[in-house]
């Protein structure tokens, strides 16, 4: 019951991560991908990207793909740190956790 009610939490906890840098992720991939001469927007730096993509797209283009994004993570999180904490890592491995 301890690891269903945590896992919850780290569910929770992932998906709360991943939606809070999800703006930032926006801005990074914008600036990757810009063609010089193909696209009518560059950006100089990231303080330029964030008030170009909230000038000319408003606010909610920064959490773009924000909603797939945290669900893919929340149930990433909830399993990997579910397992971390029932051990099965370690005695998959052979890790003698005695020795920590």
């Amino acid at each position: 019951a301890v690891v269903s009610t945590q896992s919850g939490h780290y569910g929770r906890g992932g998906a709360a991560a991943a939606g809070m840098v999800t703006p930032f992720d926006v801005i990074k991939t914008r600036i990757q991908t810009v063609t010089p001469g193909v696209q009518n927007v560059t950006y100089s730096g990231v303080p330029d990207a964030f008030s170009k993509v909230i000038k000319n797209e408003g606010f909610g283009a920064l959490f773009k793909g924000c909603v797939p994004r945290m669900s893919v993570i929340a149930p990433l999180m909830a399993i990997a740190q579910s397992v971390y904490f029932i051990g099965v890592a370690e005695s998959l491995f052979g890790i003698n956790t005695a020795n920590y």
